[in-house]
């Protein structure tokens, strides 16, 4: 699914191995892996990407990346089943909010799983100026879905989802030209 759109980059949250070693066939090293447990990101791209970096001050960590044209930000946020987490979720969320206000007018492509929906306080607080539309991509056992995959940018996006990929989530295709 992931190739036949010839995609110029692919980030991957929660990415298991096979899917991993799959890619490298097709699109040679990644640029970026960080394999921590489920809050796992890799990111592949054929576009020349400079100033590469994770958060590690952030519980969980980000990464950021420059395009040529826009600032990529790749998040995964902690379920919200605890209290604890929750309160975790608040402070990352924080951070990155504070992060994307540092790039001033620089457009800017945040990306993963949040583990949040639009219908989050939590979410409408931090992230809601640069909702467009809800993604149904969480639930891929279920006869339901739950948008908690987003990609929000401060320019237009063209967003689709793809068929499930070897996770519980469906992915999004971005493009943003």
């Amino acid at each position: 699914e992931i190739l036949k759109n010839s995609p110029d980059t692919v980030f991957l949250v929660e990415a298991n191995k096979s899917l991993i070693s799959e890619l490298k066939i097709h699109l040679g090293a990644p640029i970026l892996e960080l394999n921590e447990g489920p809050n796992s990101f890799v990111m592949f791209s054929k576009e020349k990407i400079t100033d590469i970096k994770i958060h590690n001050e952030t519980i969980p960590k980000f990464i950021s990346a420059k395009f040529p044209n826009f600032t990529f930000i790749g998040i995964h946020a902690m379920d919200p089943l605890t209290p604890t987490k929750r309160q975790m979720n608040l402070k990352y969320f924080l951070q990155i909010n504070d992060f994307i206000n540092s790039l001033e007018e620089e457009k800017f492509l945040l990306v993963g799983d949040f583990n949040n929906t639009i219908y989050s306080g939590t979410f409408r607080k931090h992230f809601e100026k640069y909702f467009e539309k809800n993604n149904y991509t969480w639930g891929t056992y279920k006869p339901w879905y739950i948008p908690i995959d987003h990609a929000l940018a401060n320019f237009p996006l063209n967003i689709a989802i793809t068929k499930k990929l070897e996770s519980d989530h469906k992915g999004l295709l971005i493009k943003t030209q």
